[in-house]
């Protein structure tokens, strides 16, 4: 949605006098359509390190494309930073997962209980928190 909103935004910018990307690139005669995937072309490579089929040729031009570059940049730092967040807290889940399974082993260990109760228990405690991985 928000970049065709920066499409459509990119194309009245173009639109703007008879220099601007539109006519200087020829796409005033083009339909709607192309002119519409040129747009949106454009404002989906302003988020990507991707080419953009078009240039700002008018100062308005300009001040828009560098404005969207700014927010480009803002929303990809958000992106990466909320990926990033949600692999730490995967990874902390996991590793005290690990930390409870290894503190199990231990204490079972440590009160000298069978083997075969050792083994029954702890697939059990596995059982139990897959199921409740499944739930989430």
């Amino acid at each position: 949605a928000m970049n065709h909103m920066l499409a459509c935004i990119w194309f009245w910018v173009g639109t703007w006098g008879s220099d601007g990307w539109v006519t200087a690139d020829l796409f005033n005669e083009e339909d709607y359509g192309v002119q519409y995937l040129v747009a949106l072309h454009w404002s989906l490579a302003q988020f990507t390190p991707g080419n953009s089929p078009v240039t700002p040729k008018t100062v308005p031009e300009r001040i828009f494309a560098a404005s969207v570059l700014a927010m480009a940049m803002i929303v990809a730092t958000c992106f990466v930073s909320s990926v990033t967040s949600t692999m730490a807290s995967v990874w902390t889940l996991n590793r005290h997962n690990i930390t409870q399974h290894i503190l199990l082993k231990k204490f079972l260990h440590q009160h000298r209980v069978s083997r075969a109760l050792a083994t029954r228990i702890t697939r059990y405690v596995e059982f139990i928190l897959e199921l409740r991985h499944k739930r989430v």
